[in-house]
């Protein structure tokens, strides 16, 4: 099996510690009902413009991480990085040291693409471990705003490591490297997590890469009547990790990917990737990282490249 490069990034930290610890002081029970001791909004929300990456060049990369029953993956374009969710909070897969292989030290943009554990549970081991500039999340609306310790925990990481939060802008771009990142969804404000999943596309030297965190059909269907025109990608990260509530038969047609890769744990309790999605992927190339571990897809003079390391 072909082995992966490693990238080298630059290191930047901002030490806001002083500003943080007084932050910290005077959080309080939030008016989104946020649980008490866990930061506000308002308190770590910043702006597009004061996050968005240096351009670099070269070594155009795309990491679907081994992080077992969960999502995480890297874009690596020179000197920029964006991760796109954080894996689970499991010890087992080691998703930072992962990360750290790939040579990243310094991560431009941390996409949260919706608040459940096998998508953020990594992301304050992240933070603390790599000079992260900005991170980016939805806004959850106050009835439906998490409680969990795993989202208490991410958002006191923030404000410990002195980042503020970017909200997506839904067909807004910004630039990762080479890169050129789409924001797609969430269009609407849905009941369930799932659908309220950052859904982005990212195109690089004629190639484009479409994320779709957990969103199901619903969001799907929205998708398709209001930019199906972005849908068209050559390499699909399967919604869902495989499950049949997500990639309807619709929103796969309007996708006509090359490459689809599942990031699903080994033997998981979900019975993830279910037969209803790899049958309407049987005329694509599949990877998986529950057979395949951690999936590389390289862009190079408009040309795509795939390794696998497990």
């Amino acid at each position: 099996m072909a082995k992966f490069k490693a990238k080298k990034t630059g290191l930047t930290f901002t030490t806001l510690f002083i500003a943080v610890v007084a932050a910290a002081i005077a959080i309080t029970l939030s008016s989104h009902g946020i649980i008490s001791g866990v930061p506000t909004w308002s308190d770590i929300l910043g702006t597009p413009s004061e996050n968005v990456p240096t351009v670099a060049v070269n070594d155009n990369s795309v990491y679907f991480v081994d992080c077992g029953q969960g999502d995480c993956s890297a874009l690596i374009s020179g000197d920029s990085v964006a991760v796109i969710d954080s894996g689970p909070g499991s010890k087992k897969y080691k998703t930072v040291e992962k990360l750290k292989n790939l040579g990243i030290t310094t991560v431009d943009m941390l996409i949260l693409t919706h608040p459940h554990e096998d998508h953020i549970g990594g992301a304050a081991e992240i933070m603390n471990e790599f000079a992260v500039e900005s991170v980016y999340m939805v806004e959850p609306s106050e009835s439906n705003t998490p409680t969990t310790k795993v989202y208490e925990n991410t958002l006191q990481a923030i404000v410990n490591e002195g980042i503020t939060i970017t909200q997506p802008e839904i067909d807004g771009t910004v630039q990762c490297g080479d890169f050129t990142l789409k924001f797609l969804s969430p269009r609407k404000d849905y009941d369930d997590h799932n659908n309220n999943s950052i859904v982005l596309r990212a195109d690089v030297d004629g190639k484009s890469f479409l994320f779709t965190g957990d969103a199901e059909n619903a969001p799907e269907r929205d998708l398709i009547k209001k930019c199906k025109t972005d849908l068209d990608c050559d390499v699909l990260k399967v919604g869902h990790h495989g499950s049949s509530t997500s990639t309807s038969e619709e929103f796969y047609n309007s996708i006509t990917p090359e490459i689809a890769v599942i990031s699903c744990g080994e033997g998981n309790d979900y019975g993830h990737p279910h037969g209803e999605t790899l049958k309407l992927l049987q005329n694509v190339d599949v990877y998986r990282t529950d057979l395949n571990g951690t999936v590389a897809v390289s862009v190079e003079d408009g040309k795509l490249s795939v390794s696998t390391e497990k």
